[in-house]
């Protein structure tokens, strides 16, 4: 999830950031990943993923260089890490956050609607991107994914599947659908 990394403006990335380029990089993902047919002007195609992989590719180098200055911090010795990763938990991004008592006790229906919406469009698809990174990763990890993708999955019970248990949510709570347009990048 993106905001474990600040991501802010600077003078040499504001097309990166802009909801244009953010939207295209997730359309043209979506619709990559998607079952389908090859695309008849395969010609067009590759040339259409090279320039979408290189936007891509430019937008990853940014968010790198932010967590390379993020984790110039983190303590490299074994036993000072794991105090330091156990201490995320109490004071790592976002616990504790300002926001959630807010949520709780000041937001009206359309701010929490609003919220909704964001915490939606950044859990579409997780169950899929969760598979995808287990692919040729070792043993250990793998299996832990898998525990996390069962979980997603409602430990087999599609009603308990978390995406479309949070789309119910967001429908019942009156947004419309967040599926991605599937229009060009």
């Amino acid at each position: 999830m993106l905001s474990a990394v600040q991501l802010r403006r600077s003078d040499d990335t504001p097309d990166l950031l802009s909801d244009e380029v953010q939207r295209r990089l997730a359309r043209w993902n979506s619709q990559r990943l998607s079952p389908r047919l090859p695309d008849l002007d395969w010609e067009a195609s590759v040339r259409r993923d090279a320039d979408m992989l290189l936007l891509q590719g430019s937008f990853l180098d940014w968010l790198r260089r932010e967590a390379a200055d993020q984790a110039k911090d983190v303590p490299r010795e074994p036993a000072r890490f794991l105090t330091w990763f156990e201490q995320l938990e109490n004071n790592g991004p976002g616990q504790h956050d300002a926001l959630f008592s807010w949520l709780e006790h000041q937001a009206d229906l359309e701010q929490m609607r609003w919220y909704l919406r964001q915490e939606a469009a950044g859990e579409a698809g997780f169950d899929d991107l969760t598979a995808y990174t287990q692919v040729k990763l070792p043993e250990r990890v793998k299996l832990e994914l898998a525990r996390n993708y069962w979980d997603e999955m409602g430990r087999g019970n599609a009603k308990g599947m978390h995406g479309p248990m949070l789309h119910r949510l967001v429908v019942q709570c009156g947004n419309r659908s967040l599926r991605i347009s599937s229009k060009s990048p």
